[in-house]
């Protein structure tokens, strides 16, 4: 049985791995669970930052389609004085050709 830190290592290790041979294809599986996981992360900083204010633009959040704008988000939370900062960031931004949306 693998213990939780060889998983960790292992998840690590297979992320430095993807990045390195420049896997770009990812599963919608694959990207609804990161979005999800991104999401999980943003409420956590959001509670802890800002306590339930910081909150009220999870229903926002929810609505954002791409992942690299969830990234964005959690990044800027690490540092963000204010939700000022922080609110610019959760703006939907609209589909683009080709990227699943119909």
């Amino acid at each position: 049985m693998m213990h939780r830190l060889s998983v960790v290592r292992w998840l690590r290790d297979a992320a430095t791995m993807e990045k390195e041979q420049r896997m770009p294809y990812v599963t919608s599986w694959e990207r609804l669970a990161e979005q999800r996981g991104l999401r999980k992360g943003i409420a956590a900083l959001l509670k802890i930052r800002f306590g339930a204010e910081g909150l009220q633009l999870m229903p926002q959040i929810e609505l954002i389609y791409y992942t690299d704008q969830l990234e964005s988000i959690l990044i800027a939370l690490e540092t963000a004085s204010s939700l000022d900062e922080v609110q610019p960031l959760c703006a939907i931004r609209p589909p683009k050709e080709g990227d699943g949306w119909h």
